[in-house]
């Protein structure tokens, strides 16, 4: 067994090993001809920030004996940062054009259908966000979070955050859940609830009947807040430039609201809400987060 980082591979592909991997787990292991990122008991666990077709004789090789997860992960924001010559200092940043998209993982897979249909190969989590997730309803989240432009009345953003989710869950998360994959989705109701509800003013139930029209009322099984003090995340903000989209930009006491409405809404549904303390480190949170989904050994 070898340790994390001791073969010739990128920053980012030692940095996503040692964040998957779990106590236990062996690292970088010679298994049938090839070295696996990590073994966990049985399971091989490989990550992969490329084409798929690079490991594709690999990962055929590997599942023929054992069950093998693929882990691929999905750029959704990128960022152009700009460093001094000695990389010391951040001169500026900006946000870039290109970002990843969960369809890609899928357009990956289509080069070798043999693996997707083999019973040792699994890879079953759609990550996705809204406003977004679809090309429509990532249109549509242009148009709410631009911060150019006069901005829209709550009614009629409300109807905007309805219409990109409906495409979202006609278009993505309801043919996964049709599959029996697990989907995480950065926001969903709850959020419009507390931003276009308790932040601005609109009734929870105008909020949930838009709801029952433009998605037939799904609800997640499990809803994460993540709460975090004020200061704290004004100083986060701040060490990423400052506000990023329209609604981030909103004052304190709008954004005090916000905060109070989602507090309300996991204390009237605790058992579908887990509250996560996310003043901390990434690493608490992130240990945080397992708890919550009982997931720690």
């Amino acid at each position: 067994m070898g340790g994390i980082g001791t073969l010739h591979e990128s920053g980012l592909h030692s940095s996503l090993k040692a964040w998957y991997a779990q106590p236990g787990d062996e690292a970088e292991v010679k298994l049938d001809g090839c070295v696996a990122d990590l073994l966990r008991g049985e399971m091989v666990v490989e990550i992969q920030t490329h084409h798929f077709s690079a490991i594709k004789r690999k990962l055929l090789r590997l599942v023929a004996k054992r069950p093998v997860r693929l882990v691929y992960p999905i750029a959704i924001e990128r960022w152009i940062v700009r460093v001094d010559a000695d990389r010391q200092t951040v001169l500026g940043r900006r946000k870039s054009p290109r970002r990843g998209q969960p369809a890609h993982v899928f357009d990956e897979l289509v080069s070798f259908p043999e693996l997707i249909s083999h019973p040792n190969f699994s890879l079953e989590v759609l990550l996705t966000r809204e406003p977004g997730g679809t090309d429509g309803a990532e249109a549509i989240r242009a148009l709410l979070l631009d911060p150019q432009g006069a901005g829209w009345n709550p009614r009629a953003e409300a109807l905007l955050f309805a219409a990109a989710r409906s495409d979202h869950v006609e278009r993505l998360i309801r043919p996964a859940l049709v599959r029996d994959a697990w989907v995480i989705c950065d926001r969903f109701l709850d959020s419009s609830r507390a931003y276009q509800g308790g932040g601005s003013g609109l009734t929870d139930a105008e909020l949930r009947a838009l709801h029952v029209i433009g998605s037939e009322g799904l609800l997640p099984d499990l809803t994460l807040l993540f709460e975090v003090a004020p200061d704290i995340a004004a100083a986060r903000l701040g060490g990423r430039g400052g506000a990023t989209d329209r609604i981030e930009a909103r004052d304190p006491a709008f954004h005090a609201r916000v905060a109070a409405a989602f507090a309300n809404f996991a204390r009237a549904e605790p058992a579908r809400f887990r509250r996560i303390d996310a003043n901390g480190t990434p690493e608490a949170t992130h240990h945080a987060v397992l708890a919550a989904l009982d997931l720690l050994p």
